[in-house]
């Protein structure tokens, strides 16, 4: 577990006394030294040189692993960013390594890609040592969001390649197997020969022994190799031989331990441990299938709600105060030692924490509902209200004992618009019971989103939504959550398109492709109830609303799903993965705004996305510069990422087509002098 990546530096003292020396023996033999001592001087220049050779280390070391025969050496992949946190183009490993790969035979594409890792460089040792070696070994070891190491993939996917971890090269070769010995398995699991390695998500996850190995010096172990090697064995060669025979039959990992070369690791059972503890420990699990099982997601939220139902159940009803008390602890008591049983004899990870979690709320809320029986005529304002404004709205109602009055207040909040692409489509193809049953379902789907980030509901008008972030409770965070409302709407959207596809003829086509889009601005609103005194309604006005419409209504244009203003941007900080879109004068209003669509949250958006940003972003900055024909190579590049992102899409307009289109005109009929990037759209 060491990597040799650079040569040893040469002993510079030799080789300046070596040329000092072959000048001296130039100036003796001119001046007609003698035949005794020339000799002499020839003696030692071979003394010389046999220093040098002996000070070659690299080549004593590669000559002793080649000699040796059964050396794995390590490399490391690495990601490596540019200064604008861009990566770099993946390094196409040396000639030498392309053999080294495994050639594996993937039927599941999605399941080959647990293995990628953004990887894009590498740190391999030198090259007459990787050919010296028997193999070559990936010693990448991530720790968890805490910094604790959990787990660790035991294949590495560089490129198209496919590469093994220490840990499973060693066994492998302690097993007399070859790579082609390793598959992956449909459910993503590894299939070793004849043992099945779980995986999760690519990753393998160690048990972690409560004993550490046995560490030996290898300052100790050289002294004994040099004691054998000269046939001394000491005063006692049996005690010898058994402190040798230590080694009989076993696998030596050989790594540095001393906090200085940094490799040091915190595992569940240690704060500080040498980093080849956890290749050893993966070592072990492998050769004895000390294998740790970790039931699905479902087995969790069963045991959860079982557990939560039972316990509020006994709570409730019980009469008895001891009752109450004392038969959800021991229920608890029961599953946390049934839990540590099915770990020390069996292996099985229960995961504890939310079962216990949730019978703890389960006690709290149970003994909270005692208090909430008493206010029936609150309950009833909630259930009367909250399906259309916010909780904390209700709340504010209940809590000041007024009723609503007119009147309203100017605060910087966040406006949200959302419309179904085409909805006339749907009335023309569905009956109205049909009609409404769909929008029914649409509308609650959505419409749980936007409460669950504290968001106000205005109205429904058809099809669309119109809400806004920041009132009546004001939320610091208004931004943050309009954006994170509107990806998670988008997903969800996805979800029922999804079902009801499934549900067969039950609806036409055009429903199993239902699009919406969403506009979303900031800025200084007026929010309160408006209308008469008889009836009002808790809504917001002012040109930041307009905006948000607007902006719902262009996306149309470019044929993108979410785009929201510059001063969203300017209040959500990095958080979300955004792609710049373009300077509009939108209908309506004079002042150009910036515009972006909003692509994802901070990470979680694939490659192709982010490429097609990247590349985006480059042909927009050409763009601006009235550099046309340098623009439209990366528009070009980017309209095939675009069609990558969503194929159904591929015959619709998107950003990197209307900037192509805009490259080819202008170049034909220039801006004006003085352009400044700006784009006037004629239409909402």
């Amino acid at each position: 577990d060491i990597l040799f990546s650079e040569p040893s530096a040469s002993d510079n003292v030799l080789e300046d006394l070596s040329e000092q020396f072959g000048s001296l023996v130039g100036s003796v033999q001119e001046a007609g030294g003698s035949d005794q001592l020339m000799n002499a001087f020839g003696e030692y220049g071979e003394l010389l040189s046999q220093s040098q050779a002996e000070r070659d280390y690299d080549n004593i070391l590669i000559e002793s692993i080649a000699e040796f025969g059964r050396v794995y050496n390590n490399l490391m992949f690495v990601r490596s960013l540019d200064e604008q946190g861009n990566d770099y183009a993946l390094r196409p490993l040396p000639l030498d390594m392309q053999w080294r790969g495994l050639k594996m035979k993937i039927n599941d594409q999605s399941v080959a890609d647990y293995y990628w890792r953004p990887f894009n460089a590498f740190v391999l040792p030198l090259p007459k040592l990787r050919l010296a070696s028997l193999g070559l070994s990936v010693a990448n070891f991530n720790p968890d969001i805490d910094g604790v190491y959990r787990s660790n993939p035991l294949i590495f996917r560089y490129g198209q390649q496919y590469f093994l971890s220490f840990a499973l090269n060693a066994y492998l070769d302690s097993q007399g197997l070859k790579g082609d010995a390793v598959t992956i398995r449909p459910d993503g699991d590894l299939q070793v020969a004849d043992v099945r390695v779980p995986q999760y998500e690519g990753r393998f996850r160690p048990y972690f022994y409560k004993q550490s190995f046995p560490e030996v010096s290898f300052a100790w172990l050289n002294q004994q190799a040099e004691m054998l090697l000269a046939g001394d064995l000491g005063a006692d060669p049996e005690a010898f031989e058994q402190e040798m025979a230590f080694f009989d039959n076993k696998i030596v990992f050989i790594a540095t331990s001393a906090a200085a070369t940094f490799d040091m690791k915190a595992t569940p059972m240690h704060p500080v441990e040498p980093g080849v503890v956890l290749h050893a420990t993966i070592y072990s699990n492998l050769m004895q299938e000390d294998f740790l099982h970790f039931p699905p997601f479902w087995v969790t939220a069963v045991i959860t709600l079982m557990l939560t139902l039972l316990i509020s159940s006994i709570t409730i009803y019980s009469s008895h105060m001891m009752m109450q008390l004392i038969v959800p602890g021991i229920i608890l008591l029961l599953f946390l030692g049934v839990s540590a049983v099915l770990f020390r004899f069996n292996n099985i990870a229960v995961e504890m924490f939310t079962p216990t979690l949730s019978v703890v709320i389960a006690i709290i809320s149970s003994y909270a509902f005692f208090s909430f029986t008493a206010g029936r005529d609150k309950r009833f304002l909630k259930q009367a209200f909250g399906n259309y404004i916010s909780p904390e709205l209700v709340d504010m109602l209940t809590a000041s004992g007024e009723p609503p009055k007119l009147g309203g207040e100017v605060g910087i909040r966040t406006a949200y618009f959302t419309d179904i692409q085409s909805f006339s489509t749907f009335s023309e193809k569905l009956t109205a019971p049909k009609l409404v049953e769909l929008l029914n379902e649409y509308l609650t789907v959505m419409t749980d989103s936007l409460l669950a980030e504290q968001g106000t509901l205005d109205k429904y008008e058809g099809d669309a939504i119109i809400a806004f972030f920041g009132a009546p409770v004001p939320l610091e965070d208004h931004a943050i959550r309009a954006c994170r409302v509107a990806v998670r709407m988008q997903k969800n959207l996805l979800e029922l398109r999804k079902k009801w596809s499934s549900e067969g003829d039950k609806w036409p086509l055009i429903v199993h492709k239902m699009r919406m889009r969403i506009g979303i601005n900031s800025g200084e609103i007026v929010t309160g109830n408006m209308g008469s005194h008889g009836r009002m309604n808790y809504t917001m006005m002012g040109d930041s609303v307009n905006l948000a419409a607007r902006l719902e209504e262009a996306a149309k244009q470019y044929g993108i799903f979410t785009q929201i203003s510059q001063f969203t941007v300017a209040l959500i900080g990095d958080e979300f993965e955004l792609r710049e879109l373009d300077t509009v004068r939108v209908v309506g209003k004079s002042e150009p705004v910036t515009t972006y669509e909003l692509l994802g949250e901070k990470g979680d958006i694939n490659y192709r996305v982010r490429e097609m940003r990247d590349v985006f972003h480059q042909g927009l900055a050409h763009y601006k510069q009235s550099q046309w024909d340098q623009a439209l190579p990366y528009f070009k590049q980017s309209l095939g990422f675009e069609y990558q992102r969503d194929p159904d899409l591929k015959d619709k307009t998107n950003p990197s087509l209307i900037y192509i289109k805009r490259c080819e005109q202008y170049k034909i009929t220039p801006p004006p002098e003085g352009w400044c990037g700006v784009y006037t759209l004629t239409s909402k």
